[in-house]
């Protein structure tokens, strides 16, 4: 093999080395990413869906204090409003339902909402009852049902944030560790690739050297032959020939 040959495929083999770890870290980065992206978009969306719910409730049982101290009108207007705002959040958490058990708290938050806002018109329109014992013993029951069906979601979609977190931290580890099993290979095949060229190439240049020498020196026939087939072997081969026709040195003087 040529010694050219043979040091641009250590070249290659290294870069192919360094290729391949790093198109697979890129790809693990980009999967880790990606994951990012779909957490913000739907879990963190449904736990902030529940806090926007949870506002409009605490408007609306804020809005029924107002209503039992007489403040009727203002009252009314207030729950209206948060009512709407309540719903509009609602039908976002029915379109972004993404985990296993959502749609089931979902539904209870619903069927739970709608009691209590049967029970305030209940309150409204009856004038026999006594308001302020039924909003402690019913009313306000039925505010602390759906706020824990609310606590619930956002219970829900928070631990799926906290498991994807750790998924994304094992994620990024295994896409560190083709990095560092790069690093480890490429030192490695850098020291045999180092001990090859000191074979191959050092080495023989310092015998050639020392051949050469000796046969100046000394006429000591150049009897070196580099290993291997490249350039160096035929450079030796060369060289003893040359020297073959070299007279020897004369040891008489004139």
């Amino acid at each position: 093999m040529k010694l050219k040959i043979k040091i641009l495929s250590g070249f290659i083999i290294l870069a192919i080395m360094l290729l391949i770890a790093g198109s697979w870290s890129i790809y693990k980065l980009t999967e880790i990413g990606n994951t990012v992206e779909n957490v913000l978009k739907e879990n963190y969306e449904s736990v902030n869906i529940a806090s926007k719910m949870r506002h409009a409730l605490e408007r609306e049982d804020s809005a029924i204090l107002m209503f039992l101290l007489g403040e009727t009108n203002k009252a009314d207007s207030i729950f209206s409003f948060a009512d709407i705002q309540f719903m509009s959040q609602l039908n976002f958490a029915k379109k972004n339902i993404t985990l296993s058990n959502e749609e089931n708290i979902i539904n209870n938050i619903s069927v739970a909402y709608n009691d209590f806002v049967v029970s305030w018109q209940f309150i409204q329109s009856s004038s026999e009852i006594p308001k302020t014992n039924y909003y402690v013993k019913t009313l306000h029951k039925k505010f602390l049902e759906v706020t824990s069906s609310l606590d619930n979601l956002s219970l829900l979609n928070e631990t799926a944030m906290y498991s994807t977190a750790v998924s994304i931290k094992d994620k990024a580890t295994r896409a560190i560790v083709p990095g560092i099993v790069a690093i480890i290979s490429a030192l490695l095949f850098v020291l045999m690739f180092n001990y090859f060229i000191n074979f191959f190439v050092v080495n023989p240049i310092k015998e050639f050297n020392l051949h050469l020498k000796r046969f100046i020196n000394t006429r000591q026939q150049f009897d070196y032959l580099s290993p291997g087939k490249d350039e160096l072997s035929e450079l030796s081969e060369s060289i003893r020939i040359v020297c073959s026709y070299v007279p020897p040195k004369s040891n008489s003087r004139l």
